[in-house]
């Protein structure tokens, strides 16, 4: 039976990552893939105003060795 190992990065932005430089962002989400990390969801975390998203939540697994 596989066993797995999570993580999560909480990322937060003004508006979206793009503000971060999107290749930055590629640079850690492949890093991480390197490692062995799958990103496996996503969930917005709402605090701004109409429509407004400050954080992002990003879940990843990999599997246990």
């Amino acid at each position: 039976m596989k066993k797995w190992e999570y993580k999560i990065i909480v990322e937060r932005s003004k508006g979206w990552v793009i503000q971060k430089g999107i290749e930055e962002f590629e640079k850690k989400l492949n890093g991480l893939g390197e490692e062995g990390w799958e990103l496996v969801g996503i969930t917005p975390i709402g605090k701004g105003g109409f429509g407004g998203t400050s954080d992002l939540n990003y879940y990843f697994k990999r599997e246990l060795k």
